[in-house]
């Protein structure tokens, strides 16, 4: 088949190529719009508690570094690369153990490393101790 046969039927014209983004009636990107379509397609995954979702919202008007609320959004959803989370997707060696590298008593998860650990502990201790509050170490990252 030639080019020519292949083009029959098919209409070109000189108008000029523009983009349009799907998600928003006025065809232009928008991060809300992308967020949005995030959110929708993680609720439909998970099944979030009201309270949870609150977390997010106030999570992404926070004024902390981009950097900080990223990784703060990866902890909530768990998708820090922690080694119970490797071992799950196979990239450990079979001889690998997924215990904590801080304590080495327990397995190695989101929960663990930031609120359970001994080490994580006594940091926590240790700022609460200079802001001068104390509090009870939460079961959760959302409760925190």
């Amino acid at each position: 088949m030639s080019l020519k046969e292949d083009l029959e039927g098919v209409r070109l014209s000189n108008d000029v190529d523009l983009w349009r983004w799907k998600l928003d009636e006025s065809g232009v990107f928008t991060v809300n719009s992308a967020y949005t379509r995030l959110e929708g397609l993680v609720s439909s995954e998970v099944l979030w508690r009201k309270e949870d979702k609150g977390v997010f919202e106030v999570l992404w008007k926070c004024p902390t570094p981009s950097k900080v609320v990223a990784f703060a959004w990866r902890s909530f959803l768990n998708r820090i690369p922690n080694k119970l989370n490797l071992a799950l997707r196979n990239v450990l060696g079979p001889d690998v153990q997924p215990l904590c590298g801080l304590c080495t008593s327990t397995v190695e998860s989101v929960l663990h490393l930031f609120l359970h650990c001994e080490v994580s502990s006594t940091v926590w201790l240790k700022l609460m101790w200079w802001l001068d509050c104390l509090f009870i170490t939460p079961p959760n990252l959302f409760v925190h």
